[in-house]
């Protein structure tokens, strides 16, 4: 009787156990909430200045210079479809709260010290 008694317990152990496994491995993971990138519309208006906007790459952000004004490097595609190297860019939000954005090598050294 005591064998009996002890493959009974170790068969509800193992069923339990089994049981145990099947719910934790079809529970869903908590999904991993991603901060929201606050710099989207700027990326995308220095984006639409480039030749390929969809290939574009950034570094070295943000730099804030001044109250909505960034200082960044942005690395695109050319028309003939090979990364051209990064480049700084100055970005301001304007009145409109659109972004202004320049590449001009003059202003953004002027702005980007």
């Amino acid at each position: 009787m005591e064998r009996s008694g002890t493959g009974v317990v170790v068969a509800i152990l193992v069923a339990g156990g089994m049981i145990t496994a099947a719910i934790l491995l079809t529970q869903s993971k908590p999904s991993v909430v991603e901060k929201p990138d606050p710099f989207v519309e700027m990326k995308a208006a220095v984006a639409a200045q480039m030749i390929d906007p969809g290939s574009a790459k950034f570094q070295s952000l943000p730099e804030k210079v001044r109250d909505f004004a960034y200082c960044g490097e942005v690395n695109s595609k050319n028309r003939m479809g090979g990364y051209v190297g990064y480049q700084k860019f100055f970005a301001q939000r304007g009145e409109s709260k659109n972004w202004i954005v320049t590449l001009e090598k003059r202003i953004v050294d002027a702005m980007c010290k």
